[in-house]
């Protein structure tokens, strides 16, 4: 079993905390299967990210990310 906590998703990604975070928010998102540090650090096991990845080349590619985000402004600003 291997498990990441957000840091490791965030190099894995190339996103920021906050970024993270907000991806975190959302349903589709795998649970943690642990808070450490007083709840402070959440852990994730690897495969629930892979599988999360799965269909969603925008985490690792930064044009692809890009265009999501623009895409997203302009639905919000209609």
């Amino acid at each position: 079993m291997e498990i990441l906590a957000l840091s490791d998703i965030q190099e894995r990604w190339k996103y920021t905390k906050a970024g993270i975070h907000k991806l975190a928010k959302r349903e589709d998102f795998p649970k943690p299967i642990a808070k450490v540090c007083r709840g402070r650090i959440k852990i994730f096991l690897k495969e629930d990210i892979e599988n999360y990845e799965n269909g969603k080349d925008w985490l690792f590619d930064e044009e692809q990310k890009r265009r999501r985000q623009l895409l997203f402004l302009k639905l919000s600003s209609e």
